[in-house]
């Protein structure tokens, strides 16, 4: 019983100061290259952008009408937390992993499996939102009627939902081919290094 007391300290010892584990961490850690720095630095970036777009938004709005009693403004509000919110816990997950201590391994593949699952349902989010918003528009024109959309809203039922199908499969590749290139292969390599220490 005193000696199974004894390997387990042991093996996290060694775990620490593996040297493969030491040099695969230092690519994973590295604040100028390495997976983490791309990502935190694509989270930030996002995270400054977002606001400013709604401020933005906010202004080009509020010269037409009253944004305060828009439907559809009060959406883009929404949606402009929700994917705050996203790239916030996001950073913040990202931030911790640059200082990990105790078993290192177990913790890195625990928060790169959190931060696949984050980006996965991200990613399923934006596009439930787009059919979302998509739907909203054809309700609200028996509502609310939208001066800038009341030439679309003229067009055929039949020929608007032709363009919304068509307008949802280039956003859903286009969505997929994005993530991949900003922020999906950063992931898949993180998790590649994180699977190759001991």
């Amino acid at each position: 019983m005193e000696l199974d007391d004894f390997k387990q300290p042991w093996k996290d010892s060694t775990e620490k100061i593996n040297p493969l584990n030491i040099n695969i961490m230092e690519l994973i850690q590295n604040k100028s290259y390495g997976p983490l720095a791309v990502l935190k630095h694509r989270f930030r970036k996002q995270l400054i952008i977002l606001p400013f777009v709604m401020l933005m938004l906010m202004f080009t709005l509020s010269k037409h009408h009253d944004i305060f009693s828009d439907v559809l403004f009060w959406c883009y509000v929404v949606i402009c937390i929700m994917m705050c919110s996203y790239f916030f816990f996001s950073y913040r997950l990202i931030s911790n992993m640059q200082y990990m201590e105790g078993k290192i391994k177990s913790n890195l593949e625990k928060q790169v499996h959190m931060l696949e699952n984050f980006s996965k349902w991200r990613l399923i989010i934006v596009r439930i939102v787009f059919v979302a918003f998509i739907v909203l528009l054809e309700i609200l024109m028996h509502y609310q009627q939208e001066p800038s959309l009341a030439k679309w809203h003229a067009q055929p039922f039949g020929l608007r939902i032709v363009c919304y199908a068509a307008l949802f499969l280039v956003f859903y590749f286009f969505s997929k081919a994005a993530f991949k290139y900003k922020y999906g292969k950063h992931i898949q390599y993180l998790k590649s290094l994180v699977q190759q220490m001991q």
